[in-house]
């Protein structure tokens, strides 16, 4: 027997850890795939339509410079015309047409060839122009002076902030200072000023693309730190509810029949009771932790005091058995009470979730009570504060604690459901319920 013990205290640590490592690949399971995950990440949405937007606007802006471009191809050289085009409508088409495509990253190089091409295009008219200016009605001999900014937006869609505005500042002055030798054969003090106009209203736009980035980021982050704090959770209450089990296991039921023991030859209940009970003692060696014994009433009421006084040494307890389920002189377990393992753990788990926000968000100094009962046909658990309290309708619905610690364990039984009282100022209950069918 002795041995026995030994090989189960010293697997302890190993079950909890394991327990924790199910509980991870468990909530990993529920994640969405990659792919899946991206294509609903705020940051992902963004750019999607970002790209769309700056891809169509460089599109529609070349359609619209067609005039300034026919009025003033006799500027420069013959071949600088058909390179500007391509090099401005390639990479404009492409961001508009992936931007309809679930994976983003392509983003940051479409939006650093959109900058490229227009910087290239503009430095090469200094390159093809053939000194003389502009005579026509049009005062953009420089086709590309309508839009230097639009590139700089593909770039903050790219989350390249930085290179946003070098964009900005460098295309601006570079193409208004073309537009200008166009216009006059030589820069004047309006270009600058010009400029700055240019940079000035255009940035506000960037601006204002950055700020839809950086919230997108934030609520990216948030979501994933939620992600996390469930996964850590998870494995806080799965390492919670084996200890739990393990304590039952060795004071409910191995003591309860080394107490029941008597001189003279043993009751055939007391001996299948501790070949069970040795049976599990051995599954639990060898890793074996999943129980699909039933769960009797008074070793569920032992899981619930052990998980609740991990997590509140203070805790007021209250849980008793109904009469019926009350164990018999000298009998360890009572007969045909018992509940299926995936309720026990249900309850276990979603009652150290409701004691662990209680913990975190009632406040100081509150007082904290599991109180409930376990009869033959149903139970009941209730976890109550006095505390902070909150307004349960404007709980948000995907906040992860209340709906898939609490309401998604319980609902997932047959039978099984949760009641959240609480008001600000006046404490929180939540009472877990369960009825046999």
């Amino acid at each position: 027997m002795r041995s026995r013990y030994a090989r189960v205290d010293d697997g302890v640590e190993r079950i909890a850890a394991g327990s924790a490592h199910t509980a991870q690949a468990d909530v990993d399971a529920r994640r969405p795939a990659p792919d899946v995950a991206e294509y609903r990440s705020d940051v992902a949405r963004v750019q999607r339509l970002g790209s769309r937007f700056t891809g169509a606007a460089l599109l529609v802006y070349c359609l619209v410079s067609m005039p300034a471009l026919a009025q003033n191809a006799s500027l420069t050289a013959g071949w600088w015309l058909p390179v500007s085009i391509a090099s401005v409508v390639v990479p404009s088409g492409a961001l508009f047409v992936l931007g309809f495509r679930r994976d983003t990253r392509w983003v940051l190089p479409a939006a650093l060839a959109s900058s490229a091409g227009y910087l290239l295009a503009t430095a090469l008219w200094f390159v093809a122009w053939n000194g003389e200016i502009s005579e026509g009605s049009l005062r953009w001999p420089v086709w590309l002076v309508q839009f230097p900014g639009v590139p700089a937006l593909a770039l903050v869609v790219a989350l390249r902030f930085r290179l946003a505005w070098a964009h900005l500042i460098v295309a601006t002055v570079l193409v208004r200072t073309a537009n200008h030798l166009g216009l006059y054969g030589e820069p004047a003090v309006s270009m600058l000023l010009s400029a700055l106009l240019t940079i000035g209203l255009t940035g506000l736009f960037v601006a204002i693309a950055m700020a839809m980035a950086t919230t997108a980021q934030t609520l990216d982050r948030t979501r994933e730190e939620a992600i996390a704090a469930v996964v850590s959770s998870a494995s806080e209450t799965a390492r919670e509810a084996e200890r739990a089990r393990y304590d039952a296991l060795i004071h409910d039921r191995v003591i309860s029949c080394l107490l029941a023991m008597r001189a003279g030859s043993p009751e055939r209940r007391l001996v299948d009771n501790a070949r069970d009970a040795l049976a599990e003692m051995d599954a639990w060696q060898r890793g074996e932790v999943g129980s699909v014994r039933p769960v009797p009433a008074v070793e569920l009421r032992g899981r619930l005091r052990y998980a609740a006084t991990r997590i509140d040494e203070a805790v007021d307890l209250g849980v008793e058995l109904a009469a019926e389920t009350e164990p018999a002189a000298g009998v360890p377990e009572p007969d045909g009470v018992a509940y299926p393992p995936e309720v026990a753990d249900a309850v276990v788990d979603a009652m150290s979730e409701a004691l662990r926000n209680s913990v975190r968000h009632a406040g100081p100094d509150v007082d904290r009570a599991v109180v409930g009962e376990l009869a033959r046909s149903d139970l009941w658990i209730a976890v109550i504060d006095d505390g902070a309290g909150f307004d349960p309708a404007a709980v948000d619905g995907r906040r992860y604690g209340i709906e898939e610690g609490i309401r998604g364990r319980m609902n997932a039984l047959a039978g099984g459901g949760v009641e959240l009282r609480s008001e600000i100022g006046r404490g929180t209950m939540v009472r877990l319920s369960w009825t046999r069918r």
